[in-house]
């Protein structure tokens, strides 16, 4: 688990809409050190992550979340895998994209698309497909829940990053608000179009409150409730909230996944192979891991 990072779930109960706030500097940062990413692929690919760690309270127990943004500017596509206990790992197609745009425009281009698929044990739940229209990992993700799932929905992530690459990212954290069944759409699009604003957006930037201070300041700026002008709980009493897992960047790649992946390879192809090589390198593209296999490791023995 990873003590430095955050996610709190809950319910705003005058809306019937659940929240999900989380802080995941460490795992973004885990995420931009595995896949060596320059500052412009960094700020996209730590976005896309800290959505995959706000989307996984609304998974349950083996559940997982395949996630991918896919773009005709040089951004071209960003996976994201999380599962249930709020674990992401995640491949950015490009890590170097400083250096391929001049200008912001370019990095998402004039189209593209958001998929999600949820799936357990390999076997896929649902899936489904809508335009990105608002080139911006986010909001995208967020259009795709309110259309694709119908489920009205609003993401704010703000990331802020350090020129020092030691530690590169300052600031990572996001909040997610979804219409429950039974919801007042009126009231849930007013806290919607608030999460927009300069106070709520200097709320979730701010360093100087703990978690749950923090917490109940974006639930008043939301509802338009001062924690200076009113007891915090008047507030406290809006939501139900709980401190869930800790998000991680954590890779599920092991050996034997890696050696089931080989076997699929038919056998005089697998022959075929070590006639050229002394042994099969295979690297997961989620963590960088290379896994390394000798001939008789696909003996009948090694199987």
């Amino acid at each position: 688990m990873n003590i430095s990072d955050f996610l709190v779930r809950g319910i705003i109960k005058s809306i019937n809409a659940r929240f999900s706030f989380a802080d995941t500097v460490s795992t973004v940062t885990k995420g931009i050190f595995v896949h060596d990413t320059d500052p412009v692929s960094s700020f996209i690919f730590a976005k896309a992550l800290t959505v995959g760690a706000l989307v996984s309270p609304l998974l349950e127990g083996d559940e997982k979340y395949s996630l991918r943004w896919e773009y005709d500017g040089k951004i071209s596509s960003v996976l994201v895998d999380v599962n249930a206990k709020c674990e992401v790992r995640g491949i950015p197609r490009e890590t170097k994209l400083a250096s391929m745009v001049s200008k912001e425009d370019e990095l998402f281009g004039n189209d593209g698309k958001v998929t999600a698929i949820k799936s357990v044990d390999g076997k896929i739940l649902n899936s489904g497909c809508c335009k990105a229209a608002l080139m911006d990992i986010a909001e995208d993700m967020a259009f795709f829940f309110s259309t694709s799932d119908q489920l009205e929905t609003g993401i704010s992530v703000i990331i802020d990053l350090n020129g020092d690459p030691q530690k590169p990212v300052k600031k990572a954290c996001g909040f997610m608000l979804q219409a429950m069944p039974g919801c007042d759409l009126k009231a849930f699009d007013v806290c919607r179009n608030r999460m927009n604003s300069p106070e709520f957006t200097a709320v979730i930037k701010s360093s100087e409150m703990t978690e749950e201070k923090k917490l109940w300041s974006i639930i008043g700026a939301l509802l338009g409730i001062s924690v200076e002008d009113s007891p915090e709980n008047k507030i406290k009493k809006e939501i139900f909230y709980e401190f869930s897992s800790s998000p991680d960047y954590v890779c599920s790649c092991s050996r034997k996944k890696m050696k089931q992946a080989v076997s699929v390879l038919k056998k005089e192809e697998i022959d075929d192979i070590f006639r050229e090589e002394k042994e099969i390198r295979i690297k997961c593209e989620f963590c960088n891991k290379t896994y390394s296999f000798a001939e008789n490791d696909f003996s009948i023995d090694g199987l």
